[in-house]
């Protein structure tokens, strides 16, 4: 089962004093081994990174922002002020209830089944309790800190969101802090926000009430990750993205260390968590399945070499590498390879990686479904047999796409209809020579505007299958 997903939303990202980032040039880059798969002091290039954004933003922790499905900058955010993509400020576009100290100021998400507007939420520093939304319409903010009520706990730096599983409503997420800590689940969906929260008891726990840290949502909706910075607490455990409700939940309270950035592997296989002395790296089956994170496989890099003090973001990129801030700094730290548990390569990218300003602690946050994958896979079929494509879709009604284009290439194409809440479809294709063929899947609006293509490589083969003729078994093409 293949992914058709437009990844191009997180193209662009806009962090620190007036810098950003952009995959829509590459450039190659001069980078420091710091450990892992790599040894320390040693020089190597990475090839195919973004280049440097000037932006009009100033924040230490809290960013986010969202381009659109063919990579154009939209909109970005510190959480109080939304600017446009000329770099001006947005219409109606300050005052914001977010903070540029927040750890998670805030996120951008595409209002449901609308093409025009977005909805761009906020919170604000230590215990404001004050996380709001904003609605943006063709570049003017229309409605402005609209509180999301009946939370539990104070509210405060730490905010996320991740589509629905309906795949058109999304969830916005926000940590409540008090004697008991909960996590607080608000559906917004194509009529609005439904104004009461799905509210999951954490437990008997304060999780710092002061400065905290990031909490993501596994691409799939089917986990989470939280840090507390002050209090030195990881929290974590089960997620349902069709009923907002957080489960299992397990909180980590004997670190040495304070944990701050979080983020999954692209193949949602490790963890990695951030610190003020190095990183961790858990494998997160066991992560999310063992009762007790002492028996869960994991590896910590201490990254004293590298001047490390200040702890930093942790934001994976359409390249599938995982970014790490490195404060105050021109440049930021590299994992090459996050996918691989035993020798995770990391870098450090510095000087004139950022050559006009500065990175702090904080990268741009985004919902998680951006991230569900969009890489090539390639497989096998038989020549002159009959081989069934399948690909699940996400968002084609946000989209409003009405067709899904699928061409051979072998000069085969055709559209399929997209039929509202399905999302798993199939088609079958024969072959009839030997070869490599790019088969390319491409959403279709109704105007006959394309959204963003998923490629698979089909290698075709002659393929005779010797059975004993007494088993009467069809042996062609089975999926």
């Amino acid at each position: 089962m293949q992914s058709v997903y437009a990844q191009k939303e997180t193209y662009n990202w806009v962090f620190g004093q007036a810098t950003g980032l952009t995959w829509n040039s590459l450039r190659d880059v001069n980078a420091t081994g710091l450990g892992g798969g790599v040894t320390v002091g040693s020089s190597t290039t990475l090839k195919s990174l973004p280049v440097e954004l000037i932006s009009s933003i100033s924040t230490q922790e809290g960013c986010f922002t969202l381009s659109n499905s063919t990579g154009t900058m939209q909109f970005y955010s510190d959480g109080m002020n939304i600017w446009k993509n000329d770099n001006s400020l947005m219409t109606n576009g300050t005052g914001l209830n977010g903070d540029k100290s927040s750890a998670q100021s805030g996120i951008i998400f595409p209002y449901p089944i609308s093409t025009t507007k977005y909805v761009a939420v906020s919170v604000g520093l230590n215990l404001a309790d004050n996380v709001s939304y904003n609605i943006i319409d063709n570049n003017v903010v229309t409605s402005k800190n609209i509180r999301l009520n009946g939370a539990s706990g104070s509210t405060g730096e730490t905010v996320t969101s991740i589509r629905h599983a309906d795949n058109s409503s999304y969830w916005i997420i926000a940590l409540g802090r008090g004697t008991n800590s909960y996590l607080n689940a608000w559906k917004f969906t194509s009529t609005g926000l439904v104004a009461t929260p799905v509210v999951s008891l954490i437990g008997n726990y304060t999780l710092g009430n002061g400065a905290c840290g990031y909490l993501k949502i596994t691409p799939d909706g089917k986990h989470f990750v939280m840090t507390t910075f002050l209090d030195k607490k990881i929290v974590y455990g089960d997620f349902d993205n069709s009923t907002g409700i957080f489960s299992n939940i397990k909180v980590v309270t004997a670190l040495q260390n304070s944990p701050y950035g979080v983020e999954f592997s692209r193949d949602q296989s490790l963890v990695y968590i951030s610190s003020n002395t190095g990183i961790m790296v858990y494998k997160a089956d066991e992560l999310f399945s063992k009762p007790n994170i002492n028996d869960v496989t994991q590896k910590i890099y201490s990254l004293v070499n590298d001047g490390i003090g200040s702890p930093g973001a942790l934001q994976i990129g359409p390249d599938e590498r995982i970014y790490w801030a490195n404060y105050n700094t021109r440049g930021l730290r590299i994992i090459d390879n996050p996918n691989d548990f035993d020798n995770p390569m990391i870098y450090s990218v510095s000087n004139l990686f950022i050559a006009n300003n500065f990175s702090f602690q904080g990268l741009p946050s985004f919902a998680a479904n951006w991230f569900q994958g969009n890489s090539e896979v390639k497989r096998t079929v038989c020549s002159g047999y009959d081989s069934k494509f399948t690909v699940t879709v996400s968002d084609l009604e946000g989209k409003l796409a009405t067709s899904l284009k699928w061409d051979f290439g072998d000069g085969t194409i055709i559209d399929q209809p997209i039929t509202t809440g399905k999302t798993s479809y199939d088609m079958n294709h024969t072959y009839t020579v030997q070869g490599t063929y790019r088969v390319t899947i491409t959403p279709v609006k109704s105007n006959g505007s394309a959204l963003t293509s998923r490629k698979v490589s089909a290698s075709t083969l002659d393929c005779e299958i010797k059975t004993n003729r007494m088993i009467r078994v069809d042996l062609q093409n089975g999926q």
